[in-house]
């Protein structure tokens, strides 16, 4: 709305330069301040995120609305259409004016490119640790699962991200086994730029472990392009 009417749009500069706390989270608080007059305020039920209703196993979720943000947002495609979740999403995208011959062939190239990337990654991956071991870093509660995934000899290393210390101890782990081993870290949001830093290279000495699993494994996928080509 605000990108199609230019003048809107340079108000809401303004307001932000007059108003710098707009800035935090701009495309929330320049309208509500814009709009705090027109407002309805509803139940704080029906402004939830879906992982979290996921996680309490909601019941009823048609009747209310849940945002798809936070690492959530854009993961109606590539889903198990068992989840209610996802079969809501789906249900009412394709109401949209989004759903036509020209969005649904922008998905499907982007279908494409993603298999072609994902296709290459493989052969870089297997390239990569070809001659060496592997290790992985994992949060204690996500032992199993990578166990399961990436079928975890008994040979091979898992190092806890259980505290703080636990960077050193990958760290010393990554340097004493430099170019013998290749470490999956398997932990959200982890500082990536640490390992960087530490002189190690993405793709060679260490990958995110999380790039290999899909959503039925509990790790939703980012096909957030997908919507924006859209």
């Amino acid at each position: 709305f605000f990108r199609t009417n230019t003048k809107v749009f340079q108000r809401g500069i303004n307001l932000i330069g007059e108003n710098p706390q707009l800035a935090n989270n701009f495309d929330q608080e320049i309208l509500n301040y814009c709009f705090s007059t027109q407002t309805l305020k509803l139940p704080v039920e029906f402004n939830y995120f879906v992982r979290d209703a996921r996680k309490r196993s909601e019941k009823n979720i048609e009747q209310k609305i849940y945002h798809y943000l936070s690492g959530s947002f854009g993961h109606g495609f590539f889903l198990n259409m068992n989840d209610p979740f996802n079969r809501l999403w789906m249900n009412y995208f394709i109401r949209t004016p989004w759903f036509d011959e020209a969005s649904i062939g922008k998905l499907y190239d982007g279908f494409r490119q993603m298999y072609v990337g994902l296709k290459q990654s493989m052969i870089n991956v297997s390239a990569m640790i070809s001659g060496k071991s592997r290790a992985f870093f994992t949060a204690p509660q996500g032992v199993d699962v990578v166990k399961k995934i990436f079928s975890v000899r008994d040979d091979e290393e898992i190092i806890i991200a259980k505290d703080k210390s636990s960077m050193k101890t990958l760290l010393d782990a990554m340097n004493n086994s430099r170019g013998k081993k290749v470490f999956f870290i398997v932990v959200l949001n982890f500082p990536f730029k640490i390992l960087v830093q530490a002189g190690f290279v993405y793709g060679k000495d260490f990958v995110n472990g999380l790039e290999f699993f899909s959503e039925a494994q509990g790790i939703q996928l980012d096909t957030y392009k997908l919507i924006q080509a859209m």
